[in-house]
């Protein structure tokens, strides 16, 4: 009875570590993506408070993609604003020199700024996707969320996706799982210019004349509070396919804004606890050493 009770608690503590390892496995090149590619968009108004705007992401030695809903809506007249990136999970921000926003339909936004070391993400051939999906979850912490794919628009523009998106990831990639992006996250609630959204199951038309909002297909479901519209499909976000991402990405200045930030060096903003700065007098030929004090 003995070896039958302790067969029994291994073979259950074995197929249970299986099941724990498969529900967190994150393949290799996902986590590859990850370190140093996904950065946090925050604002920073005249008056020092910080506003999280969402993800983005490299796909080049010094441009950062994201969406610019948030953007739109956090930017006062004048832009008196400074914008600024850190990678996922980190706290050294990085200021962005200026913004160029591509695309009538889509609105995407090209950050320029400046960082050592990133390492852009690449951007999927596919025409059209399917398969398991991976999103980042938070602007805080490099946390995976793992999905699929539900459908892809007949003109190729979009993808619906099981992975949840919000305020907190919007902007971010969709990897597939070679570590590939085949989207950027959207909220269709934020989309200035509306969507017109089709993959033979679901049917989504959102935006145009008299703000019409149009939802068929599986589960769908309407909800309009306080003026604000929010779309959705049960289990369902989308995403800015990546195709319009390499379209956009080849010829930038097609249908394109560019903005100009300045950095503020003399107004005093919100302190920075990872920022110390101090002025020194160093005699020619001298050498200044900083050690920490124990």
């Amino acid at each position: 009875m003995k070896r039958v009770l302790q067969f029994t608690l291994v073979f259950m503590l074995f197929f249970g570590l299986i099941n724990t390892a498969t529900a967190q496995y994150t393949p290799i090149a996902v986590k590859n993506a990850l370190n140093n590619s996904i950065v946090a968009v925050e604002i920073d108004d005249i008056n020092g408070n910080t506003t999280p705007i969402g993800l983005g992401f490299f796909i080049s030695g010094n441009k950062v993609v994201t969406h610019f809903s948030k953007l739109y809506n956090n930017l006062p007249s004048q832009n008196q604003v400074e914008i600024y990136v850190k990678f996922v999970g980190k706290r050294t921000r990085y200021f962005v020199k200026d913004m160029t926003i591509v695309g009538n339909k889509q609105e995407l936004a090209l950050l320029n700024v400046s960082i050592p070391g990133v390492k852009p993400l690449s951007i999927s051939n596919e025409i059209q996707h399917s398969g398991t999906t991976y999103t980042i979850k938070t602007s805080s912490e490099p946390t995976v969320e793992k999905g699929t794919i539900k459908g892809n628009s007949k003109n190729n523009d979009y993808i619906r996706i099981t992975n949840p998106i919000s305020d907190k990831n919007i902007g971010g990639p969709i990897l597939n799982r070679q570590g590939k992006v085949i989207g950027l996250a959207i909220l269709i609630s934020e989309l200035r210019n509306g969507i017109n959204y089709d993959d033979g199951r679901v049917t989504i038309k959102f935006g145009g004349t008299g703000n019409s909002v149009i939802v068929k297909g599986e589960n769908s479901n309407i909800n309009i509070q306080n003026s604000n519209t929010s779309v959705s499909v049960k289990n369902s976000a989308f995403a800015v396919s990546s195709n319009v991402l390499k379209e956009l990405l080849v010829n930038p200045n097609k249908d394109s804004t560019n903005l100009q930030f300045v950095e503020d060096k003399t107004d005093k903003r919100k302190p920075d606890t990872n920022r110390i700065e101090k002025t020194f007098n160093v005699i020619s030929g001298g050498r200044l050493t900083v050690q920490p004090i124990s």
